[in-house]
This record gives structure tokens, sequence and C-alpha cells, in this order.
């Protein structure tokens, strides 16, 4: 008999545990991210710290994570390239905002939007970013790509570039999207 109550006792205390856990998940999430966040500070140099960072929002998602980073510096774990890997990883522009530096914020904006065939996102990039061999601002790219992958000939009129330009141009675009 004092065989069953043992049981029954460790069962409740398993079922007391597991309901815990199930209504308040939040906060062990948030002790293990606490946990590993004090992990990242204490990595022996800077660098290790925002590639310690980095890897902890990307697991998680989680682009306050990289707020937390360094200042960008020039090096692959910047700040603004985790607010960029979020984007990606979530499909979520939100990240971009974030980000200081302009070629890397359009280019956030551009990847998004692509994967999305959302060409209302190429509105958020900058104009002024060009592709050097061309001279085509990155954004009407985005333009143009999401404009024939969605034969929508209605983003073509939101091309800057002139028509005059032998690359692309709004009436190119607009034939591009009626090609099968």
């Amino acid at each position: 008999m004092n065989k069953w109550i043992v049981i029954g006792v460790v069962i409740l205390i398993l079922i007391a545990s597991l309901s815990l856990f199930l209504i308040f998940p939040q906060q062990s999430e948030n002790k293990l991210n606490d946990s590993l966040l004090e992990k990242c500070r204490n990595e022996p140099s800077q660098s290790s710290i925002d590639s310690c960072l980095k890897s902890l929002a990307m697991a998680n998602n989680d682009a306050s994570i990289c707020a937390q980073m360094s200042e960008n510096k020039p090096q692959p774990n910047t700040r603004d390239s985790c607010y960029s890997q979020i984007a990606f990883q979530t499909n979520d522009i939100s990240s971009c905002y974030n980000i200081d530096e302009i070629s890397e914020k359009d280019s956030c904006f551009n990847v998004v939007a692509r994967k999305k065939l959302n060409g209302e996102l190429c509105g958020e990039m900058s104009s002024s970013v060009k592709l050097e061999s061309t001279g085509i601002p990155e954004r009407d790219y985005c333009y143009i790509d999401i404009a024939i992958s969605t034969k929508n000939p209605s983003l073509c009129d939101k091309i800057i570039t002139p028509d005059s330009n032998i690359f692309w141009n709004k009436q190119k675009c607009r034939d591009a999207t009626q090609k099968n």
C-alpha cells in the first residue's frame, strides 16, 4: 500500500510541475534567456560577446537581443547584420528599420520583399543605392523582379529609372510581365 501512495505522490508532483510549466512557460523561457545572455556577456572579447548575442538572437528570433550588441563596426557580427538575419529568418521587415547602414537596410527590405513577393515593401528602400554596373537603383530592381514574378505590371509604374535607360525602364518592365 505504501508503494501506491509513493507512486501517487510522484504522479501528483509531475502533474503539478507540468501544469506550472504550461501555465507559466514564458517565465521559464525568460530565465533561460537571461542565463544565456549572462553567458554571452562573460565572453572574453567584444567580438565573442557580439557573436554569442547574435547566435542567441537568431535561435530565439528575437531582434531585441541584437540591440545589446556593440555598435556597428567592420566585422561579420555587427548589430545591423543581426537585424538583417532576424528579418530574413522571420520574413518580417520590422527588424530592417533598426539597421543604421543604408545599403544593409536596403538589402534587408529587398530580401524580405522578394521572399514575400510584396512589391509594396520595395518602397521602403532608398532610391540612392544604385547598382554600379547599370546605375539603376536597387529599389527599381526590387520592383522589376516582383512585377515579373507576380506578373503585376502596375509595379512597373513605381520605377524611377528614366525611360532612356538601355537596361531597364517602365516599358521594358511591363513587357517582361507579359512574357511566360
